[in-house]
C-alpha cells in the first residue's frame, strides 16, 4: 500500500487536495441547500480542478521541463498559468451549466440567493483560480525537485555501494604470483631429495588454490577454515625460507567460528613473512576476542626485513579494511622488548553478516 502511494504522488495529492477544497467550499454554502445540490457542487469544484491541473502538469513537463531554469521558462510558466485558469474557469462553468441541468431535471428546488453578486466578486472570478494555480505550481516544482534530489541520491549512493564492491573484489586477496613461483621451484627441487613429502606440498598448494578460487566470491568464512589455509601457507612457506610460526590454540572454541573476510588472515600472516624475521626462533600468533573485537598479533625477531613486497601487501589489507570497517579496524606494527610485532584488530562478526561502509 505504502508503495502504490509513493508511486502515484502526484494523483494522491490531488484528489487529496481537491477534494479538500471542493469540502471547504461546502462549507461556505446555504445549509438549506438540497443533497444533490451539494454533492453537484462539490464535484464540480472536483473535477474542474482535477482536470486543470492535469493538463497544466501536462503543459509544465511538455515545455518547461526540471533542467535549468531562466527567465524565457518564468515567462512560458506565467502563460500556461493564465492558460491553465481560463481552462479551469471554462470548467467550472461547463460543469455547473451541467450541474443545473440535472437539477433541473431531476426537479430538485432550486434556492433563492437574497444576495446578488457584485461587481468586485464578478472579477475576481477569473483571479481565484490563478492564485489557486499558483500555488499548485509552486507546490508541484518543490515536490519535483526534492523528488529529483532524493532520486540522484539515492544513484550516488548506489554508485558508491558498486565502486566500493568492486574495490572489494579487486583487493580480495589472491594468492601471490610470486609465492606461487618460488613454491612450485621449491617444490620441483624437493621432488629430486622425498619425493613422498612433495607430493604432500604439492596437494596443499592445490589446496590453498581451490580455497583462493572459491571463497574470493564469499564475503565472511569461518575462521578454522582461514586458519587451516594459514597452516597450508606456513608448511609452503617454509620450503623457501625459515618460518616458525605456530597459531595460539585458544581456549575459546566459539571464536573459532566467528566470521572473517576471505583471504585477508591468510594476506596477514603472508604479510608477516614479509615484514618480520621468524627465523631464530618459534613464534606463536596470538587469537584474543575483547569487546566484541578480534585481535591477532604476531610477534617477530630483533630485526625487520621490511621488503618491498610487503608494503604492497600492506596497503591492500588497509585499503580492504578501511572499506570493510571504516575506523573500526586497525593494522599497525610497532616494538615490544625489542622485538617486531604485527598486529591487526577487527570487529566480530557473525559468519555471512558483514556490510561494507558508505
Amino acid at each position: 500500500m505504502v508503495r502504490f502511494f509513493v508511486k502515484h504522488i502526484f494523483w494522491v495529492i490531488q484528489f487529496f487536495a481537491w477534494g479538500l477544497i471542493g469540502l471547504i467550499v461546502l462549507s461556505q454554502g446555504d445549509n438549506h441547500d438540497h443533497p444533490l445540490d451539494k454533492l453537484f457542487m462539490v464535484l464540480t469544484v472536483f473535477l474542474s480542478g482535477l482536470l486543470a491541473t492535469s493538463l497544466h502538469r501536462w503543459f509544465l513537463r511538455k515545455w518547461i521541463g526540471f533542467g535549468s531554469f531562466d527567465f524565457k521558462k518564468v515567462f512560458i510558466t506565467i502563460g500556461l498559468l493564465l492558460l491553465s485558469s481560463l481552462i479551469y474557469t471554462g470548467l467550472f462553468m461547463g460543469f455547473a451549466a451541467l450541474s443545473g441541468y440535472l437539477l433541473t431535471a431531476f426537479e430538485v428546488p432550486k434556492a433563492i440567493s437574497k444576495e446578488k453578486p457584485n461587481e468586485f466578486a464578478k472579477a475576481i472570478f477569473f483571479v481565484i483560480p490563478f492564485i489557486i494555480l499558483l500555488g499548485w505550481t509552486v507546490l508541484y516544482f518543490g515536490i519535483k525537485t526534492f523528488v529529483n534530489y532524493n532520486n540522484a541520491r539515492i544513484h550516488r549512493l548506489k554508485l558508491r555501494e558498486e565502486v566500493k564492491k568492486a574495490q572489494l573484489n579487486t583487493l580480495k586477496g589472491h594468492v601471490n604470483a610470486k609465492f606461487m613461483a618460488r613454491t612450485l621451484n621449491c617444490i620441483k627441487e624437493l621432488m629430486l631429495v622425498d619425493v613422498k613429502k612433495s607430493r604432500l606440498m604439492l596437494t596443499e598448494l592445490s589446496e590453498l588454490l581451490r580455497y583462493s578460487l572459491t571463497k574470493n566470491t564469499v564475503d565472511t568464512v569461518e575462521l578454522n577454515e582461514e586458519l587451516e589455509m594459514v597452516r597450508i601457507f606456513i608448511d609452503l612457506t617454509n620450503l623457501d625460507k625459515p618460518f616458525n610460526l605456530f597459531v595460539d590454540p585458544n581456549k575459546d572454541e566459539s571464536i573459532l567460528y566467528l566470521g572473517i573476510p576471505s583471504m585477508l588472515l591468510l594476506n596477514f600472516v603472508e604479510l608477516c613473512s614479509k615484514e618480520l624475521w621468524l627465523g631464530d626462533k618459534p613464534s606463536e600468533m596470538h587469537i584474543t576476542l575483547e569487546n566484541g573485537m578480534l585481535f591477532f598479533e604476531v610477534e617477530g625477531g630483533n630485526q625487520n626485513i621490511s621488503e618491498k613486497e610487503g608494503n604492497l601487501i600492506r596497503k591492500s589489507i588497509e585499503q580492504r579494511l578501511w572499506l570493510l570497517y571504516g575506523h573500526n579496524a586497525l593494522l599497525k606494527n610497532g616494538l615490544r622488548n625489542g622485538r617486531h610485532v604485527w598486529a591487526m584488530m577487527i570487529p566480530s562478526i557473525i559468519q555471512n553478516e558483514i556490510t561494507t561502509v558508505v
